[in-house]
């Protein structure tokens, strides 16, 4: 009779296999192809994979040993060493550099794009197993972004959470200032607020004294009350993907933008960059969580539960042009390296980790939103939203966030892009001129990394 060996004996038996998985480095890449998939199952031999992962502390470090226990007790010949790396997202270049690469590793979508070339395409090992591609009918997985790992008609990750940076208002505000809370209007039939509606309760807000603020820009993501809600829901773009060229200065990403920054520049009801973290500093807590702001760009349910305001989630601000509204969502991804000598068995446990059961328990402890859909539709998860306008937003959300362009280079790009962009968003140069401006530095990024 054989006994099961839990997560953690295994841990205590293979020290030997730490020191062996760490010079990996030295091992020349093994990709999987099509022609390995015949007998790709898993090996009847035991074998140790090697997982670097973020969540090495608190509720995360709780949550991945049950995953690991519990992954022990039913596969009980596939080990895995298990080794949360510290400053994860500074380190993991850092690994990646010295060829320290394991089996398996995390890497969130932007970081992606500048690692894609380590991760094997697991195209086949989708297919062997009959699994469609995350997003697509059948799935269980939601969408990831088009062309990751950068090769169309190959997934090259599982993913495992998913981030999605939600508006909140602050009730008590907007009624005493008298204006229509966000799902009290009605333009075609969409119940929810456009640019004008917002404007209108966040100047409202700003008027109800010093030391209350309307709303904030935010761009330290380039997310939604950034770039991506005014512009890109207008019909703009942040990235010419197809060309890989610069797409602001068009007529829509142009209106978009204006229309928040005469709210900076002109109303003064919106508070920029600098001086929202300045207030944020000056209170020593988020100024929405304070009770001090009406509209956030970073409704955080965290802060739901937590603050004295009356505080909720809801839909992005739609485009009086389009209708459309647009979000930013990021992703965190498993990847199976091509240095791994078992990549169909690493290949089983990252999609085990992205099952229902597993992104249940991360998302009702509010660590990170699921990747598996049917979690977003299950009761007991939208019991934790509050009311039902927040379960309208999240929902809203989830059918129109989108990813910031997944290119080489767009890392730079990111950095590049912000300090740009301050200058418009402390009203020192115009719209119109630094348009032009940021299309020229994000076609040379770009092209320098072609």
């Amino acid at each position: 009779m054989t006994s099961k060996t839990s997560r953690r004996d295994f841990l205590k038996v293979s020290g030997g296999l730490v020191a062996g998985a760490a010079v990996a480095g030295c091992v020349a890449p093994v990709a999987p192809t099509a022609g390995d998939m015949a007998d790709s199952g898993p090996s009847s031999e035991r074998v140790a994979l090697r997982f670097l992962n973020k969540w090495g502390s608190g509720v995360r470090r709780e949550l991945m040993n049950g995953f690991l226990d519990n992954w022990a007790e039913q596969n009980p010949d596939i080990g895995i060493i298990f080794e949360p790396v510290a400053d994860f997202d500074r380190r993991m270049p850092i690994l990646v550099a010295a060829g320290e690469w394991g089996d398996i590793m995390l890497f969130f979508d932007l970081q992606l794009g500048a690692f894609h070339e380590i991760a094997a395409d697991l195209t086949p090992y989708f297919e062997a197993s009959g699994t469609p591609f995350p997003g697509q009918e059948g799935s269980e997985l939601i969408r990831i972004p088009d062309h990751v790992g950068f090769e169309p008609g190959k997934v090259k990750a599982v993913p495992f959470q998913l981030n999605i940076v939600m508006t909140g208002i602050n009730k008590d505000l907007f009624k005493e200032a008298g204006v229509p809370m966000p799902w009290e209007h009605d333009h075609n039939g969409d119940k929810w607020w456009d640019w004008h509606d917002y404007r209108e309760a966040a100047c409202a807000i700003n008027d109800l004294g010093e030391d209350i603020i309307g709303s904030n820009f935010s761009s330290g993501n380039i997310e939604q009350d950034g770039m991506v809600n005014w512009s890109v829901a207008n019909g703009g773009q942040l990235i010419d993907v197809e060309n890989k060229k610069g797409s602001w200065d068009t007529p829509e990403f142009i209106e978009g933008q204006q229309f928040a920054v005469d709210m900076i520049c002109q109303d003064g009801c919106m508070l920029n960059v600098d001086d929202y973290q300045g207030l944020g500093q000056a209170l020593g807590i988020y100024p929405w969580a304070a009770g001090v702001q009406g509209i956030a760009s970073r409704g955080s349910g965290y802060w739901v539960s937590r603050s004295e305001a009356d505080l909720t989630q809801v839909a992005w601000v739609r485009s009086p042009n389009t209708g459309e509204s647009a979000g930013l969502g990021s992703m965190h991804f498993h990847i199976v390296t091509t240095q791994s000598q078992h990549p169909a068995e690493a290949f089983e446990f990252i999609t085990y980790l992205a099952n229902f059961e597993n992104q249940k328990n991360i998302a009702l402890t509010g660590t990170a939103e699921p990747v598996n859909a049917g979690v977003w539709q299950d009761t007991d998860y939208q019991a934790t939203w509050g009311s039902p306008e927040a379960v309208e937003a999240y929902l809203d959300a989830l059918d129109s966030f989108i990813f910031t362009p997944q290119l080489p280079g767009v890392l730079e790009w990111f950095g590049e892009i912000k300090i740009l962009w301050g200058d418009v968003l402390r009203c020192e140069v115009s719209v119109e001129e630094q348009v032009a401006i940021v299309d020229q530095k994000t076609n040379e990024i770009l092209a320098a990394h072609a």
